[in-house]
């Protein structure tokens, strides 16, 4: 192993490959906490309306786990306030 590829994937972040979320959307602020391994809590400005919030939490989700947004769809819950994401 080369020293450059050891350095960037011992800076990476684990990104799990399926989180739960507990979406509070419509918030003052844009934040997340842990609530358990794979489970976080995540607070957007945006509000449940036109999939506004849903794009917003992969948002902040790609921001957090420093990724593209793009990686990263709602597989279940997209209507519900417990959401689970797939990050490729």
């Amino acid at each position: 192993m080369t020293k450059s590829s050891k350095t960037s994937s011992s800076s990476r972040i684990s990104v799990p490959k399926r989180i739960t979320i507990h979406a509070h959307p419509g918030s003052s602020k844009e934040t997340i906490t842990e609530r358990s391994p794979g489970v976080l809590d995540v607070w957007v400005h945006a509000t449940a309306v036109d999939n506004k919030a849903n794009h917003a939490i992969i948002r902040v989700v790609a921001r957090h786990f420093d990724t593209a947004p793009s990686t990263i769809s709602v597989v279940r819950g997209s209507t519900s306030k417990t959401k689970i994401l797939e990050i490729d």
